[in-house]
């Protein structure tokens, strides 16, 4: 199969790098649901729970993960989560225009931009999303999408998991609250559905509408994500990249840290603020990963805003080539892209 279009080599981040020469907005949430175990969503964020400072401010943690919590209902093997942000945009959405009106240009899941950002700080890691075009919005399908590029999301994920039980609660507490900070035995499962929220910016001219999951909410309002680490190894860079991206793209104020030593409990948490989780590799790293999204995205709405509608195509990233490309796919590579449903109510 031909290649259309080969483009950008990839390219190290340099401190002359400029984020402020591109239109970047700020990303604003315009919409909340939840997962449910039959793979729909439910509206509103009713079940999302605040960040207990009280006890991520204790000055000692002793939170045991190897407690076996019964009772947690089964979580369904999701394929893709266009299919939420879809279902959300059918439920909010009256007609066709609504989206055109607003100026958006893409629609995907998060993850889909993440690993397109992370593209320069993850040159080994192969990646290909199959877009599809339906009046003017481009559709990216995250099915192959790899969640997290460390290596250990999936063990990381379940601890982290653990850790929300402890240090979320139903309603804020302020400072002074009388409440202990070492918990004794497993912690009462409340989030037991993955609450999402759905993000609308612009980058450099491009509208820009997805869906990411959240874990719990800061008194200050800003959603604040959790991850897991052992105790004594040092965060690697890869790690804080992986974690910064997501950030910077959902508008996330910090990440917590719950370190675990080797008998599974977490005694320590460390507060990283977004804006200072690179240091002195921040602006130049931020530069990097919104110029080669933005590069991507202007060619893949170059290519098939010249093809007709509901056209795939896959663009894709060889890390032997070091180049991104886009070809159209034939007919017997085609997937379901767009569900009936939605199709119908938008074309």
């Amino acid at each position: 199969m031909e290649v259309i279009q080969s483009l950008l080599t990839i390219e190290q981040p340099t401190k002359g790098d400029d984020t402020n020469a591109m239109d970047v907005s700020e990303p604003i949430t315009i919409g909340q649901f939840a997962q449910t175990n039959r793979s729909t969503i439910h509206l509103g964020l009713n079940a999302l729970r605040y960040l207990d400072e009280w006890i991520v401010g204790a000055t000692s943690h002793s939170y045991d993960t190897n407690q076996i919590n019964v009772g947690i209902p089964p979580v369904p093997l999701v394929e893709r989560k266009l299919d939420f942000i879809l279902q959300w945009i059918y439920h909010t959405s009256a007609s066709r225009s609504t989206l055109a009106a607003q100026g958006i240009d893409f629609v995907c899941w998060e993850t889909v931009l993440r690993r397109i950002a992370a593209t320069p700080f993850f040159e080994n890691m192969a990646w290909g999303f199959p877009v599809v075009k339906l009046r003017g919005v481009h559709f990216f399908d995250d099915t192959n999408a790899i969640d997290d590029a460390t290596g250990d999301e999936p063990l990381m994920r379940n601890l982290s998991m653990k850790f929300k039980q402890y240090v979320t609660s139903d309603a804020p507490l302020r400072e002074g609250n009388q409440r202990a900070n070492i918990q004794e035995g497993s912690p009462l499962m409340r989030n037991l559905v993955q609450q999402c929220i759905v993000t609308q910016r612009s980058i450099d001219g491009l509208g820009l509408l997805y869906g990411t999951d959240v874990d719990c909410i800061g008194e200050d309002g800003k959603f604040v994500q959790l991850k897991t680490n052992p105790l004594g190894v040092e965060l690697k860079t890869s790690q804080l990249m992986e974690w910064w991206i997501k950030a910077y793209l959902n508008g996330f104020g910090r990440t917590l840290v719950g370190h675990i030593d080797k008998d599974g409990f977490i005694v320590e948490i460390t507060r990283l603020q977004t804006g200072d989780m690179l240091k002195e590799a921040q602006e130049s790293n931020e530069s990097a990963a919104v110029s080669f999204l933005s590069a991507v995205l202007h060619e893949v709405k170059r290519r098939l805003d010249g093809g007709k509608e509901l056209e795939q195509y896959m663009v894709e990233y060889s890390p032997q080539a070091k180049t991104v490309s886009i070809r159209k796919l034939e007919k017997a590579q085609r997937i379901r892209m767009l569900p009936d449903y939605f199709a119908h109510q938008f074309h």
